[in-house]
């Protein structure tokens, strides 16, 4: 089929124009990913109107401009949707659509199809995780298309990757998310020890032993961590108040969290108001400007906490020299993690060390209410922080799972077991 209006530029702008009469069609657009998507949205009202039953709008393409037009949406002032996640649409484009998508019309792109893609991309080495997201983000793709009226083939939504076993893994670890390996009571107390000797007079001691301790007491996430200010400190009445993120990605500093449960006050324990009198005083000595609870280490950047970088590479650093990593350190400074069982969550493993301490103790302390722990973890419904951190191992100290073992002993009435001895001859 012709095309009835193309891309072009004019006037070191892009514009929209319809191929028959070179007339310009609509505003000017400061970037061609822009007149890309208004080029998208009016080839599809045309098939719209004509109403053609079949699309004339290739798969490939589309998804282009789908990209294209989900890192507008993330770009648009006060968005909530984030560019960290508008760019996995495009990653899946460069790294698998533009490689592995059949060359299929939208209304042509049917269930044996999306098989054959995804087998290709099985082929090429991509883990059935990653196919997982790819499904998730096609079947997006196509409601957006049916949407917008450009007609796409819908037997795709009702596709379930997990019946199509010529890319379903016998092997668990690849087919469920990893569980997050928890350091020991013992281990994190060794780290903190260490670290907490050599704070008067070691910058970098001193923040991974803050770092270290936030992390371990309030089980917050990075984002909420960077976000802290001092005032969100509340010895009045004894709480650390969560009210932001701070994500570079997205600019900074945001009023907003991962969801409407993560904003939330904390109660503080005897044991986090000692720290944070201690931590406070040394900003006040060391960062007394910096509104941040965890500033950048020069003075000039005050105005802004560390980096994520910066935090991971303190974190890797302890746990390596602990004997829990093998890292090494090139001349830009970051951390290659070479080998850990803590590699992909460094710090995500106090959170998940946190949450789960506080389900396993909901039935043994009236307290430990389902609203307060779901409160304190950061979710909006218990119903996911149960999914999210009720399936972990229970384990705990040798006497804990003693007694434990014992309680299940008298449950199951194991004593009818006979007192077995060796037999020999």
């Amino acid at each position: 089929m012709a095309n009835t209006y193309r891309v072009t530029p004019l006037r070191k702008k892009w514009i929209v124009q319809r191929v028959s009469d070179r007339k310009q069609i609509g505003k000017s657009f400061e970037l061609k990913s822009n007149a890309a998507v208004h080029l998208f949205n009016l080839d599809a009202k045309a098939a719209e109107t004509t109403n053609n039953k079949a699309s004339k709008l290739k798969i490939i393409e589309a998804y282009r401009v789908f990209a294209d037009w989900k890192l507008e949406q993330a770009n648009e002032p006060g968005s909530r949707y984030t560019t960290t996640s508008a760019k996995r649409y495009d990653m899946d484009y460069r790294l698998r659509i533009s490689k592995h998508m059949p060359d299929k019309l939208l209304s042509d792109f049917k269930h044996t199809d999306m098989e054959a893609y995804l087998y290709k991309c099985h082929q090429a080495g991509d883990p059935y995780k990653t196919l997982k997201n790819c499904t998730r983000n096609i079947k997006c793709f196509i409601r957006r298309m049916k949407l917008i009226g450009a007609n796409p083939c819908t037997d795709v939504l009702t596709f379930k990757i997990h019946e199509y076993q010529k890319v379903v893994p016998q092997d668990d670890n690849l087919y469920y998310e990893a569980d997050v390996q928890i350091l020991k009571d013992e281990e994190v107390k060794k780290i903190l020890n260490l670290f907490h000797a050599e704070a008067p007079t070691n910058q970098e001691s001193a923040y991974t032993f803050a770092l270290m301790c936030v992390l371990f007491i309030f089980g917050l996430r990075m984002s909420e961590v960077l976000g802290l200010h001092k005032a969100n400190v509340d010895f009045e009445n004894n709480l650390l108040h969560i009210k932001g993120s701070y994500i570079q990605s997205e600019g900074g500093y945001i009023n907003k969290t991962k969801n409407r449960g993560s904003k939330r006050p904390i109660e503080m324990d005897e044991n986090a108001i000692k720290f944070f009198d201690w931590w406070l005083g040394y900003l006040d000595h060391h960062h007394k400007y910096s509104v941040y609870l965890f500033p950048a280490f020069k003075a000039k950047d005050e105005d802004k906490p560390i980096c994520y970088k910066t935090a991971r590479n303190l974190i890797w650093k302890a746990y390596a020299r602990m004997g829990l990593a093998e890292i090494s350190i090139p001349r830009d400074g970051h951390v290659v993690v070479h080998k850990s069982d803590f590699k992909g969550a460094p710090s995500k493993m106090f959170r998940h060390k946190f949450c789960n301490a506080l389900y396993n103790a909901m039935n043994s302390n009236p307290l430990l209410t389902a609203n307060y722990v779901k409160q304190s973890s950061g979710h909006t419904m218990f119903k996911t922080f149960a999914e999210r951190y009720g399936n972990k191992p229970v384990r705990g100290t040798s006497e804990e799972r003693a007694a434990r073992a014992s309680t299940k002993a008298k449950a199951l009435n194991t004593d009818i077991v006979p007192n077995t001895r060796l037999i020999t001859k």
